[in-house]
């Protein structure tokens, strides 16, 4: 009900019919009815195509056979509604506005007990901007994190191209860089204190900038992001710990002619580091190696001496 809710929320700002996006977003999931097990076999006994990754990933299946037991069982024959339906998972190449509506309101408010990471993010984006706004920071988020996934459908394949998704080329960093080359730039980041239940603070052996030293989980700022969401952003890439933006805590800014840094590859900027602190975070630890050789929790009056001094200075704030 909650997809309902959201979808019909959405349809009022944009005008469009509330009654076409209400059934869609009401039937999207009325495959769930059929066993995860044997939505396969009732696609292929019902004449619905069913693509290798479907075969291979059954779940997502589920919104072509959706689209299947509203048109034949509830006897929905509007191919707007029908459509949205049948994409509500995945999108696809040229979507009419109802399928952006559903597939959005799919994304951030199918049944979940947390909020999913990028949701502030899209939702800011959908609400504030436009439409495919929100559609193409959801798409962004996907697409940087694709190799998490199953399967990539080649519908969503179509839907990155249809938005021009390609995250290498959308990177603000790589964009600037593109212009300035490896003359020296300011660069904005959000790094956070993670305690854990015995006051412990999570730190990352890092494998980019400083590699090999020990710091705190963060990172560098993306284009429309709050300082918040890119602390709650980073934290997940480097961690896998999902944290909230209103748990965190403002503890300092480091700034100034100490904050210089190059990089291997000759890159130089100065660094304007925001620290928050929260003792919230759910999840299990992931590394991620590109970004990460190492992940441990340590005691405050126990913290390794290979550690990114600025840092080292923020967690000196809270002791």
């Amino acid at each position: 009900m909650r997809t309902r809710d959201l979808a019909i929320k959405l349809a009022k700002m944009w005008g469009i019919d509330c009654d076409i996006v209400e059934t869609a977003a009401l039937l999207h999931d009325i495959s769930g009815i059929i066993p995860n097990s044997e939505r396969v076999i009732f696609a292929l006994d019902n004449g619905i195509p069913v693509l290798v990754e479907e075969d291979n990933f059954p779940l997502i299946i589920h919104q072509k056979i959706s689209k299947y037991i509203a048109e034949n069982v509830f006897q929905i024959d509007n191919e707007l509604i029908l459509n949205a339906i049948e994409c509500h998972t995945t999108l696809k190449d040229n979507p009419s506005i109802i399928d952006k509506i559903v597939f959005i309101a799919d994304k951030l408010e199918w049944d979940r007990d947390q909020k999913p990471v990028y949701y502030d993010n899209v939702y800011t984006a959908l609400t504030k901007i436009s439409l495919d706004a929100g559609i193409e920071a959801y798409l962004n988020f996907v697409y940087k994190h694709r190799n998490e996934y199953a399967v990539i459908h080649p519908w969503l394949n179509d839907a990155f191209d249809y938005f021009n998704i390609n995250y290498e080329e959308k990177d603000y960093i790589s964009y600037i860089r593109s212009m300035v080359g490896h003359r020296n730039i300011i660069l904005t980041g959000a790094i956070v204190i993670i305690q854990n239940s015995d006051g412990q603070i999570l730190l990352q052996q890092r494998n980019t900038s400083a590699k090999g030293k020990w710091g705190l989980p963060g990172g560098l700022m993306e284009m429309g992001e709050s300082m918040e969401e890119n602390a709650v952003r980073e934290v997940y890439e480097e961690t896998g710990l999902t944290i909230d933006k209103d748990s965190l805590t403002f503890v300092g800014i480091n700034s100034g002619k100490t904050s210089h840094l190059k990089l291997e590859n000759g890159d130089e900027f100065y660094a304007v580091a925001v620290c928050y602190r929260t003792d919230k975070y759910r999840g299990k630890l992931k590394i991620n190696d590109h970004e990460s050789m190492d992940l441990q929790f340590f005691c405050l009056d126990n913290l390794p001496d290979a550690m990114v001094g600025s840092h080292r200075w923020f967690v000196e704030k809270i002791v």
